[in-house]
């Protein structure tokens, strides 16, 4: 008689091992499946799905934004870069939604309902009789939220409904049956991708910068500023450039060099409303000198973050020596080109209309560009003392009134010995004027003072002048109350071109310039967006891939190598070290990092981690130690001829909830390069170390904001339909639901031989035990029983198994076989599988076959 046995598999599973063969699998490692994930008791189950809010645009990457603004506003946004197939446009995620206050005790639920096929807004009573419902549509249906708030304000069973909502289409946040007790609140967030912040001079048009392969930006915060590598269109050529988000508006990053300042004599007759200069004269006495005296200017930006923006300094300009009293100004050579207009820059402008007084709201001029945070430099005359251009936020833009902030505006002045009605300039760009009577490096040049620049000029032809006096009652040499010094040992530079970012120790790192690429350029310490190119820079082995910090050193990829680089770069005091020469990055967008000094990223052999910049290993080790226990699924050969993976575009992110480091890998059709329904997500779980079998979500970026996972969903075969979805977060059976559409999860373990695939079993039994957060007992298993390695020899297949007392039995009818696999099931809406381990009963031995791996069937 036959001996019975039960193998008891408890144990968490391993995960996923593509690299052994079904023979040599080890026990506990996974053969296959999809859709699944990890609790936190271990259990294998189906994963959570994703809810989409957001759709009929291009939505190709996803930026998180957190920084605290020159306010002391906190500020956490989510950032959408979208595209038209041209053009991209980066946009901000923002958060609307209604506030519910219930008149009586009530269950409030949205969802997707199979039976209604739409989302369904449900109120029912404590018992669970329905007393309201509103059919809200779905893809392709949706109805306006404008009629779901009239329909549910006219309700009857909520005594308010307010908040702010969107009138399009977007779906809100799902809500799992909460229970709201009378006259308690429920908020029902809402998610749409917002209208960018316009930027770059009149046209106000975010293309200028971000034209190009939307597939390529990427990413680095530094403090509150986001900078991002993109391209732009400057005159008929396009051009890399990185690019910035202050907290408010999308730009340019860096400045450029000044022009050259020239002194204009005998202007008095030229002070007219069309000078359009911003001014200063007044009376501090005469006796300061006849000069001579030299000038130099630095652009000047102020971002809603705070950071105070720098160009290079101007060459000095000639000596000017004044023998005579009149009205001399400052300004640039006629017909000087506007270094910064129509360029990508932060140049909003206005110019008052007419002369305001005792007011902080300014009529503007139309046409003008400024927006709320801007914050502009301006002359005030209601300001006494040596200097009256301030520096004011606006705070409120109604039409072509402006408002600022703190005391009055007076935006013209007539004093003087000449007359002037100048109107005043309010800019984002200003000009820093110093002023020495010597000539030489060791020169104390004082700061004069610093003035707005007037950018709705293309170039600055006569009469400009946006520094007058009259010589005799000011000394055009002397600065500004408690003046400060232009420091000349700073070298400035604007950031290079280039396409690959990243940070090491507040430092911007640059690479990718097409002219170089074997360069990395890195910023003058924390100055960010100042690069002395000629000094701050150094050349890699090869072509660079990407570039980040792992611990205390700055990693540099190439698709074939990995260097290290440790010290100061702004002494230029640091060592390079080679790390790998066979084995590097090959697609920049998957370099995370997973844990403290920890960096992920893909290689030609699969996922590796860089730990602290020197130990590298793969991500999910093999038996060997040395391999990725996934690597055949890179290495494998794929025909470009149909669709294939490609792995140059795979992009990944990160949930530090979950602990999980999401691959995305896309499948790409051959003629059109869009993404198909093979496209895939490989999670690795790095609490467990274990790989899980693929999840089905095509994407094109993943990233986390606020403790939540946000996806760029990509519709296969559409590349003009992308979505803003959020992986679901909760325990409740609905979770198990990709938007409207049921998730189809399974998992294939190992091939069970009892050590022996030369010998006849017979499997008899299995039971399945599921211990967790999800409560399983309405769900019902489909089984699968395959045998002799053979993954279409299905033995066994039993549908509609229900869990009873957290365990769903299965009789296995089972012939003589040398081995079996197990694979368990669920593709039903709001379902899944869970599985914290099995028994199965085998009777052996029953002999052998007449020859190895036969079965003699």
């Amino acid at each position: 008689m036959a001996q019975k046995i039960i193998r008891r598999l408890y144990t968490p599973t391993k995960g996923l091992d593509l690299k052994s063969s079904d023979i040599i699998r080890r026990e506990g490692y996974l053969s296959g499946g999809q859709n699944c994930a990890y609790d936190n008791n271990q259990n294998l189950r189906t994963r959570n799905g994703f809810q989409e809010f957001h759709y009929g645009d291009t939505i190709a990457r996803l930026f998180k934004y957190k920084a605290t603004l020159r306010t002391g506003e906190n500020v956490e946004e989510l950032i959408s870069v979208e595209s038209d197939g041209i053009n991209t446009f980066p946009h901000v995620v923002r958060e609307r939604g209604l506030t519910l206050t219930a008149n009586q005790d009530m269950i409030v639920s949205y969802y997707y309902e199979a039976v209604a096929d739409q989302f369904v807004f449900r109120v029912k009573n404590t018992s669970g009789t329905t007393l309201f419902s509103q059919n809200c549509g779905k893809d392709g249906s949706v109805v306006s939220m404008s009629t779901v708030y009239t329909a549910i304000n006219g309700s009857g069973y909520f005594s308010s409904v307010t908040g702010n909502y969107s009138s399009y289409g977007h779906h809100a946040e799902i809500i799992n049956d909460v229970v709201v007790l009378s006259g308690q609140d429920l908020f029902w967030p809402m998610f749409l991708v917002g209208s960018p912040s316009p930027v770059s001079g009149g046209s106000l048009n975010t293309e200028v910068y971000l034209t190009g392969n939307i597939r390529k930006p990427q990413i680095v915060q530094i403090g509150g500023t986001l900078y991002f590598s993109s391209c732009a269109v400057i005159g008929s050529s396009v051009t890399k450039v990185i690019g910035k988000y202050d907290g408010q508006s999308f730009y340019r990053a860096g400045l450029p060099q000044a022009p050259r300042l020239i002194v204009v004599g005998n202007v008095e007759g030229a002070i007219n409303r069309d000078c359009r200069g911003s001014m200063y004269h007044g009376y501090i006495g005469p006796g300061f000198g006849d000069g001579p005296f030299y000038y130099k200017a630095t652009m000047l930006h102020i971002g809603k973050d705070g950071r105070i923006t720098e160009g290079e300094t101007s060459e000095a300009s000639a000596a000017s020596t004044y023998g005579t009293e009149g009205v001399y100004a400052l300004t640039f050579a006629s017909g000087v080109t506007n270094p910064v207009k129509d360029l990508g820059y932060n140049d909003h402008c206005g110019i008052a209309a007419s002369a305001m007084s005792g007011s902080r709201t300014v009529t503007m001029q139309a046409g003008h560009t400024l927006e709320v945070g801007d914050c502009c430099r301006f002359w005030n005359s209601a300001i006494g003392g040596t200097s009256r251009f301030v520096t004011r936020e606006v705070i409120g833009v109604s039409g072509n009134d402006v408002t600022f902030s703190a005391n009055t505006i007076d935006s013209h002045d007539t004093a003087g010995n000449f007359s002037c009605n100048q109107y005043a300039v309010f800019s984002t760009m200003m000009i820093a004027i110093w002023s020495t009577s010597t000539n030489n490096p060791a020169a104390d040049y004082m700061l004069l003072d610093e003035v707005p620049l007037d950018m709705f000029r293309s170039s600055f032809t006569s009469p400009y002048f946006f520094y007058i006096h009259e010589f005799g009652n000011r000394d055009f040499g002397a600065g500004i109350d408690g003046g400060a010094f232009l420091d000349d040992t700073r070298v400035y530079g604007e950031p290079p071109a280039g396409d690959i970012i990243g940070s090491y120790n507040g430092a911007l790192i640059i690479s990718g310039n097409e002219s170089s690429p074997n360069t990395v350029y890195y910023s003058n310490g924390t100055e960010t967006e100042n690069f002395p190119e000629a000094t701050n820079s150094f050349l890699s082995d090869g072509a660079v891939e990407a570039v980040g910090q792992s611990g205390p050193n700055l990693a540099v990829w190439g698709d074939r190598f990995i260097e290290t680089v440790y010290g100061d770069l702004a002494t230029a005091n640091f060592r390079k070290d080679k790390v790998a020469e066979t084995i590097g990055c090959i697609a920049r967008h998957t370099v995370k990092e997973i844990d403290e000094g920890i960096v992920a990223f893909l290689t030609h052999r699969g996922p590796f981690v860089l730990i602290n910049g020197r130990e590298l290993q793969p991500l999910g080790a093999w038996a060997d130690g040395k391999t990725s226990i996934i690597e055949p699924y890179f290495t494998d050969y794929y025909d470009k001829d149909v669709e294939y993976p490609d792995f140059t575009r795979a992009i990944a992110g990160v949930d530090s909830v979950n602990k999980l480091y999401m691959l995305s890998i896309p499948w790409v059709d051959p003629d059109t390069e869009v993404l198909t329904a093979s496209s895939v997500i490989l999670v690795y779980d790095y609490t467990i170390g274990a790989w899980l079998p693929e999840w089905t979500i095509p994407v094109q970026d993943i990233v986390e904001y606020k403790d939540r996972v946000w996806l760029a969903k990509q519709d296969p075969g559409d590349l003009d339909d992308q979505r803003l979805a959020r992986i679901i977060v909760g325990k409740e059976d609905k979770c198990l639901i990709d938007h409207d559409t049921a998730i189809n999860s399974s998992v294939q373990f190992h091939w069970e031989s009892l050590g022996d695939p030369n010998l006849y079993k017979k499997f008899l039994r299995l039971a399945v035990g599921a211990v967790g957060a999800f409560d399983p007992s309405s769900w019902a298993l489909t089984v699968g029983a395959y045998v002799n390695y053979d993954y279409s020899a299905l033995m066994t297949s039993v549908s509609k198994v229900a869990y009873l007392q957290d365990v769903a039995r299965f009789k296995l009818r089972s012939g003589k076989a040398n081995s079996l696999m197990i694979e368990l099931s669920n593709n039903a809406l709001y379902e899944g599988f869970m599985t914290s381990g099995f028994d199965l009963e085998i009777a052996t031995p029953y002999g052998k076959p007449s020859s190895s791996f036969r079965s003699d069937d």
